[in-house]
């Protein structure tokens, strides 16, 4: 029976939860506790905190986290501590992030209106000593860091304010006993945590070295401070003094983007006054009066310009005033910077100002961090028959696999350099990024739980983005994520998983079929707190939304996504055995294609609003690839607009790199082979950022704010699904869809990974084709799978089609070069 009241919840008891001049505060906890003998081997601790942590025990780093939740679900991690203690005085330490809660502030990170950090063991863990020693407790120690602000006046950083500012006031940390919470925990109540244990893996910790040491500004020379920074051969660089009173200014360079931990290592001074500033980039750029919006970016590498970034700001403490939070041990003949955050950067700026002392540079520890996302896809293809390999296919899958896994971490994130935020439809794509790279589905499913949970029943929609603690309303995003839940579904499977959606994937639907009026069309919601986003355009700017959009209060390209959506739904919900509302999806989706065909085309094409209250330059090649994705066009009349709209003389608006994965789905859909006409030059802008340095994909072209955006990973998708040609056709990949596009390479060789389940891989696809002197094409499939399970494979191929079970044997098909020639010609 649950007790009256909760106090398994510790703090500060003079914690404050405002400042004018910090996004939070950073509290320590502190614990010694003496092992005379008996030192188990497994000892799992539960522990989470609000907002974020760090568990150190005998100066060892244990543990980080939580993994972002909000109010509907608050994470936990489950951490075996037994390596990290000894015998004798054990010293565990913990730092906690509190984000201010009535601030906007931070926004990528949920906080509840009380900070916190709540530790215990779990209920069959046995051992009452260590519940004792270890629960949250008035036996913690807890002290308040006064001297370090998370920066909120740093006009480069927009959304994160996590960059730090530490001067130190000469005041050693205050320790006293913390004080429990009290939370009702009867008749309804609880604590305002909803706790679960995380749902995704720990994330994956690299070693990084870097790669360049550029512009240097100092006494001391380049080739010293390449000794120490870039010489890891060397067990001990030789470190590196810099004379009281003097100035140093230097640029590391990392060979590629990254999102890393840092920790540099100095002597420590024997006075304090001396600085140091770090600033992260992801680019040398010119300074541009529109920042951090707009960019002024050429070539990533080009020295000669600017370092632009956030910035942490970092004063010595010297020997005259340390207030570490360390347990007793540390070595405080060292001080260390080392940001509570990972950063995000490709280049770094160091600037140190040296005091009154000497200052003696010891090392850099650079950690990445990501998502452990195991890549079990690879892809080559050779141009003529044991030729040699084309590198440009592998080259942008590095890329886009790079770019994708830089935007995991706790969550699917937009960009890691600025946002941090999990948007639909940025995460529909990377989800589908991820099965064909790793058939890992963890952290999609978390999103799809994530963005379910942030449901408004007032507003009928979900917010464009979850977590976060600034909710926001795009409601086009609300159809993504129900996209999110079919996908996943046709890849997965899961039943049970996905018919908990189903009441809120109704209610979106209905959201946007209230909205009908009486000519058929959704209109739009124009109002504060809607944003009507559809790309970012600079005919659109400077919210990505088509003027005549709003004006008119009809969205062509809503309705189409709407129609889209409903058909995609429709396709869902019948599969799970609700035939009628199936129906009634399909039969409104019918019902705005007929809408949007009478009112919204003009001279064969698609306007961006309804055609009588369109200009000659209300056209985007948007409305297009949604008319022809929604069924609203088909079969020839398709085919012609596609072909029309994409060419180079439309005059009509270009997607940028988010819509970059759709406008290939309109080709794909259309069947023939348009698709393979467009395949090697769509990858032109791609192989443009490669030429400019970059080593992972740019938000966009337009204003080039991030370089690294994951919704530009559109290759990983097209190679795999497409190219290899291999789809669920039915949820599990029970049943598999194989059309390769044998006429893209004339050789390939390729594996696919199937759905990751909780008994491991559902199988490996391994897929290769070469084309003979003949011009016959020689095509082998075969599923790598540890099990006895069997797979129907659906092979649509040249002038044939196979139904067959594969289990672990290899299957040849050979087509033929004239009934090759014949199939490509008859779809030209």
């Amino acid at each position: 029976m649950a007790l009256e009241y909760d106090r398994s919840w510790m703090w500060h008891p003079d914690a404050s939860d405002d400042s004018a001049n910090s996004a939070g505060q950073f509290v320590h906890f502190r614990k010694k506790i003496t092992v005379t003998d008996g030192l188990p081997q497994t000892l799992m601790v539960n522990i989470t905190a609000d907002t974020r942590y760090k568990l150190c025990i005998n100066n060892q780093q244990v543990s980080f986290g939580p993994v972002k939740g909000d109010a509907h679900l608050w994470f936990f991690d489950q951490v075996n501590i037994a390596p990290f203690l000894h015998l004798g005085e054990n010293h565990v330490n913990v730092r906690v992030l509190r984000l201010y809660f009535a601030t906007t502030y931070s926004p990528s990170f949920p906080r509840l209106p009380f900070g916190g950090l709540r530790i215990w063991l779990p209920d069959n863990t046995g051992n009452d000593w260590w519940r004792e020693q270890l629960q949250s407790s008035s036996t913690w120690e807890t002290a308040i860091d006064h001297d370090t602000v998370l920066r909120v006046d740093d006009p480069e950083d927009f959304f994160l304010h996590l960059y730090e500012k530490t001067k130190r006031s000469g005041n050693k940390l205050t320790w006293e006993a913390a004080i429990l919470h009290t939370f009702k925990n009867s008749t309804g109540n609880s604590p305002p945590w909803n706790l679960s244990p995380r749902q995704i893996p720990p994330l994956r910790l690299t070693k990084l070295v870097c790669a360049g040491v550029n512009n240097v500004q100092s006494t001391s020379p380049k080739e010293a401070w390449e000794s120490l920074f870039l010489d890891y051969q060397t067990p001990s660089p030789a470190p590196i003094t810099l004379r009281a009173g003097t100035r140093h200014r230097i640029d590391l360079e990392l060979t590629n983007h990254a999102t890393a931990f840092l920790r540099l290592r100095f002597e420590r001074p024997l006075r304090a006054g001396s600085v140091l500033m770090v600033t992260y980039s992801e680019s040398y750029e010119d300074p541009s009066p529109d920042l951090p919006w707009t960019r002024a970016k050429k070539d990533r590498c080009d020295y000669s310009r600017s370092l632009i970034g956030p910035k942490d700001i970092y004063s010595f403490q010297g020997k005259d005033s340390i207030a570490l939070a360390e347990g007793e041990g540390t070595d405080m003949s060292c001080e260390v910077f080392a940001p509570f955050h990972f950063r995000t950067f490709r280049f770094l700026n160091l600037d140190f100002e040296v005091g009154p002392d000497d200052l003696t540079i010891e090392g850099l520890d650079l950690q990445e961090v990501t998502y452990p996302l195991d890549v079990r896809a690879a892809f080559k293809a050779s141009q003529v028959p044991d030729g040699p390999i084309s590198h440009l296919p592998e080259r942008l899958l590095e890329v886009s696999a790079r770019t994708l896994i830089n935007c995991m971490h706790d969550c699917y994130e937009d960009c890691p350099f600025y946002e941090q935020l999990q948007y639909a439809m940025d995460t529909r794509s990377s989800a589908l990024f991820t099965y064909n790279l790793s058939g890992d589905d963890r952290m999609a499913r978390q999103a799809i739980v994530q963005l379910h949970n942030s449901f408004n029943p007032q507003i009928g929609l979900t917010t464009s983005r979850a977590p976060s603690h600034r909710p926001q309303y795009i409601p086009n995003f609300s159809l993504y994520w129900v996209l999110m839940v079919c996908d996943h579904f046709t890849n997965f499977g899961d039943v049970k998983f996905t018919t908990r959606f189903l009441p809120v994937v109704d209610a979106v639907l209905a959201y946007f079929e209230s909205r009908v009026d009486e000519r058929g069309l959704v209109t739009l919601e124009v109002r504060p707190g809607i944003w009507n986003f559809v790309d970012w355009e600079t005919e659109w700017k400077p919210h990505g939304i088509p003027p005549c959009t709003e004006k008119a209060g009809i969205s062509t390209f809503g309705n189409h996504l709407y129609s889209y959506t409903l058909a995609n739904a429709s396709r869902l919900v019948g599969t799970l055995g609700r035939q009628s509302v199936a129906h009634e999806y399909q039969s409104r989706a019918q019902q705005i294609n007929a809408a949007t065909r009478a009112l919204c085309m003009s001279d064969g094409t698609f306007c961006d609003t309804i055609a009588s209250k369109s200009s000659s330059s209300d056209r985007s090649i948007h409305c297009q690839i949604w008319g022809v994705l929604s069924k609203a066009v088909s079969g020839e009349k398709a085919n012609q607009l596609l072909r029309r709209c994409l060419a180079e003389d439309s005059g009509m608006i270009r997607p940028s790199v988010s819509m970059s994965f759709y406008t290939m789905r309109a080709l794909s859909a259309l069947g023939g082979d348009l698709y393979n006409e467009h395949f090697h030059q769509f990858w032109a802008p791609w192989e443009w950022q490669l030429e400019q340095n970059l080593t992972t994909w740019a938000e966009d072209d337009v204003c080039q704010r991030s370089d690294c955006h994951a919704w530009g990973s559109v290759p990983i998708y097209e190679f795999f699904s497409e190219v290899v040609g291999l789809k669920p056709k039915t949820p599990m990949w029970a049943e598999i869809d194989f059309r390769p596009r044998i006429g893209l390479y004339p050789c390939v060789r390729a594996k696919v990974p199937l759905c990751l389940t909780k008994d491991g891989l559902q199988g490996l696809a391994c897929v290769s084709w070469t084309t003979q002197a003949s011009g016959d094409v020689e095509i082998r499939f075969n599923i790598e799978h540890n099990t006895a399970q069997e797979f129907v494979l659906h092979a649509s191929l040249p002038g044939q089609y196979h139904t067959l079970r594969v289990r672990n044997q290899e299957n040849v098909f050979v087509v033929r070069a004239d009934s090759f020639k014949r199939h490509y010609d008859e779809n030209t």
